[in-house]
């Protein structure tokens, strides 16, 4: 048995597949039956939701993107720095996305799968070419797309960057392994052009320069029996070691340029974060994390979107066991770098692809992500199928069981990744799937506790943002969503403090700074209170935020600053149009337009609560997600707060037209023309051309 072993192992282990063409139908239709069963998976994503988990700020709140393909988006796209990354075609395919689906979630989703699909046919392609086997690529190509730890990177719209770049990055291989085959200028050039598309999707494939070495190796063979290699010729043409890293160099120098960018983008960014954890946890923590993913591979279980880092880290023991199993790997693929030179190329492609995402430098507050494992487990995943491969060879006539097994395994791993794409149906299914297994995961309660304040379930998402602050590594961003539900139930001393709290973390956080603002102000401290409003405008500037400032100033006695920014803010908007107007009378002397002023803009602390509680309840009740008397009770509610909330007496008035009570509606209407006389809105609804004087029915 050693001996067939021995001999099996002394040049490459699997020869070439000797194929008729007519049986080349055959495997592309395989080819063809594989991704129609990747399909088959990920069809629930087609009436999936986006999340509140990033979704947002990439798509559905980002009116770059979501006005489609513009000249003021491309601009922003390859000047933004937003998201603490620089991935320019990222935008722009989701600008893409925008202008053919519209704000249909099914549409972002299915373009992350039509990459999917096609990152597949490239790790097949890849193999295939490479090694000339192609019932071994095809067991590769099926792992990486059937996998459960890979249904994050598809089936979350925000992770367009990781199905578009390793897109990129796969195809710049496919090149570098033509390129090695014919080495011609143009060739290298096409490596290089894919590589920096790859780079301008997302900086994750900087190591691209060390894994064509690793490919050089085994198994293009391209270093002929220099550096323990076996020796046998593979069809491409031998370069000696040196030569193999100097043709290397441009792609080396692009990968430089990019690693310097992410790193000073990244650590500027999450700064914070990176300061929550010593270095001894970070390096604990990417120990951890290595063993981590192996174990996920080999038992896809309890898998969530979110794996916090606990709360007390690791203890010694996990730490020492999960580097002896890294050594004890290591070793072994060292040790059989000449009979099996497959198992130490996975082995390294896994350990080096994934040192960008392995925690040393921290970004966010995850001790480790599936997403982070797309392009990694090709690794580990070529290991496993070629050391299987062997065993027909070692055991004559079982190539049948083998076969068998192999696809047994891949309905398995369908079964349990379709179970996977249905937990990302929208944000309260993903959060509550995860906190099934770890109910104080913080990330996991502030998702629900988004989800639950947006249904206006106030006690549920106190609840849950209660729970998420909880967590030594809370982010500053917990603070100010626990802060904001307090603020909607009018617990201001508590809600201050978690404005506090954030600011901690959070410096230069602008909500928790206007809000602070907007209490300094209620309390007479004027000067604190233009401070704030107007870092917080700095920062993030916004209509809101802007009104604030002036508003402020005006309270103060500042009239010409208060005009000054009256002036550029859009009058279409009442409020604005009302300040502008009755400023103007204070700065003049207008005693009643004075009056009205501190009638209007005398802005209690509970201002923002009562904008909170009755922002988009006529739409929200429109669209079926609050009834008609729930919409009723958070408008009382916000006007309890706030008496003189002209938008949430507006909604209030269409809820009651809208239940056949016109008196009621008709009432709150003219009570909002008593407060501004020309509004627009009301005007129209009851038929009016302009202003009136006698105000009433």
């Amino acid at each position: 048995m050693d001996a067939v072993v021995s001999e099996t192992m002394k040049a490459e282990p699997i020869p070439p597949d000797s194929v008729r063409s007519s049986d080349r139908s055959i495997q592309f239709a395989l080819i063809a039956v594989l991704l129609l069963g990747v399909v088959l998976t990920y069809l629930p994503i087609f009436s999936q939701q986006l999340t509140t988990w990033d979704d947002a700020v990439y798509v559905s709140t980002n009116p770059y993107v979501t006005s489609g393909v513009t000249g003021k988006g491309i601009v922003w796209a390859f000047t933004t720095f937003d998201q603490a990354n620089y991935h320019p075609l990222t935008w722009l395919s989701l600008m893409i996305d925008a202008e053919i689906f519209g704000n249909r979630p099914w549409g972002y989703k299915l373009t992350n799968l039509l990459l999917h699909l096609a990152n597949t046919v490239l790790v097949i392609a890849i193999f295939w070419r490479g090694t000339g086997r192609y019932w071994p690529s095809l067991f590769v190509g099926a792992l990486f797309a059937i996998h459960p730890l890979h249904v994050e990177s598809v089936a979350w719209v925000s992770e367009r960057k990781d199905t578009l770049s390793t897109f990129f990055i796969l195809a710049a291989i496919l090149a570098y392994i033509d390129f090695a085959r014919h080495r011609t200028a143009s060739k290298y050039g096409t490596v290089l052009g894919l590589f920096v598309l790859s780079l301008l999707s997302k900086q994750m494939y900087v190591t691209l320069p060390v894994l064509l070495l690793l490919l050089d190796y085994w198994p293009l063979r391209r270093m002929g029996k220099t550096l323990f290699q076996a020796g046998t010729d593979a069809g491409f043409p031998p370069v000696t070691p040196l030569r193999a890293v100097v043709e290397k160099v441009p792609i080396l120098a692009l990968s430089a340029v990019a690693s310097l960018v992410i790193i000073q983008l990244q650590t500027k960014e999450f700064s914070a974060q990176h300061a929550s954890f010593s270095w001894q946890e970070r390096v604990g923590n990417s120990i951890v994390g290595y063993v981590a993913y192996i174990e996920k591979t080999f038992a896809p279980l309890q898998l969530y979107f979110f794996y916090p880092y606990p709360n007390d880290g690791y203890d010694s023991r996990t730490i020492a066991v999960s580097a002896a199993i890294l050594v004890t790997v290591t070793v072994l693929s060292l040790a059989l770098v000449r009979r099996a030179p497959f198992f130490f190329v996975g082995w390294f492609w896994y350990l080096i692809s994934l040192s960008p995402v392995i925690g040393i430098i921290q970004v966010g507050f995850q001790a480790y992500a599936d997403r982070y494992t797309y392009f990694p487990l090709i690794g580990i995943f070529l290991m496993v199928v070629w050391s299987i491969a062997l065993l027909p060879s070692l055991y004559k006539g079982q190539g049948t069981v083998f076969g068998a097994f192999g696809v047994a395994v891949i309905l398995v791993l369908g079964v349990l990744s379709r179970q996977q794409v249905n937990t990302w149906r929208d944000s309260e299914t993903l959060a509550r799937h995860a906190l099934q297994f770890d109910p104080t995961n913080h990330q996991a309660n502030a998702v629900l506790g988004y989800a639950e304040f947006s249904k206006h379930r106030w006690d549920e998402a106190e609840q849950c943002f209660a729970l998420a602050v909880a967590s030594q590594y809370a982010p500053g961003t917990h603070h100010l969503n626990y802060g904001t539900v307090l603020l909607c139930q009018n617990k201001l001393d508590e809600a201050s403090r978690e404005f506090e709290a954030t600011l901690k973390s959070l410096p230069h956080e602008p909500s928790s700074k206007y809000q602070l603002g907007l209490f300094a102000a209620a309390d007479g401290k004027y000067p604190e209170a233009i401070k704030l409003l107007a870092e917080a405008q700095k920062v993030q500037p916004s209509l809101l935020t802007a009104l604030a400032l002036a508003i402020t100033h005006a309270r103060a006695g500042h009239f010409d600053e208060s005009l000054d920014i009256l002036s550029k803010l859009p009058h279409d908007n009442q409020e604005v149009r009302l300040a502008h107007e009755l400023v103007q009378g204070m700065k003049q002397g207008n005693k009643a337009d004075e009056l009205k002023f501190n009638r209007l803009f005398q802005w209690p602390k509970a201002v923002q609560a009562s904008r909170l509680r009755g922002a988009n309840i006529e739409a929200a009740v429109r669209t079926g997600q609050l009834t008609s008397d729930q919409g009723i009770k958070e408008l009382t509610t916000a006007l309890q707060l706030w008496p003189y909330n002209i938008d949430a007496m507006l909604q209030f008035a269409v809820l009651l037209g809208r239940s056949k009570q016109d008196i009621q509606a008709k009432s709150q209407l003219y009570r909002i023309l008593e407060l501004d006389p020309k509004h627009a809105v009301v005007l129209k609804l009851l038929g009016r051309k302009g202003p009136t004087q006698n105000v009433g029915p």
